[in-house]
């Protein structure tokens, strides 16, 4: 789930709830809120506040390894 625009926590929390895998950044919204004109510091924040939810809903954050797997990237080769 690529939840984009103003409303994108919330559309990141519902898809939580049903179950789906969401990802956040900048580039989908540079708003904390839908309602005010408020911006967000940047992509940490926006992960650490998604990761917050996600520990309220019972969910976890993909590994490195598991999100490759699920996007279907080998893993990097070791220099």
């Amino acid at each position: 789930m690529c939840a984009a625009g103003r409303a994108g926590h919330y559309l990141a929390t519902t898809a939580m709830q049903l179950g789906l895998h969401v990802r956040v950044g900048t580039e989908d919204t540079v708003y904390r809120y839908p309602h005010r004109d408020e911006l967000v510091e940047g992509n940490r924040e926006m992960v650490e506040r998604v990761a917050a939810t996600a520990a309220a809903l019972g969910r976890r954050l993909a590994t490195p390894a598991e999100y490759r797997e699920m996007v279907g990237l080998r893993a990097p080769v070791a220099a």
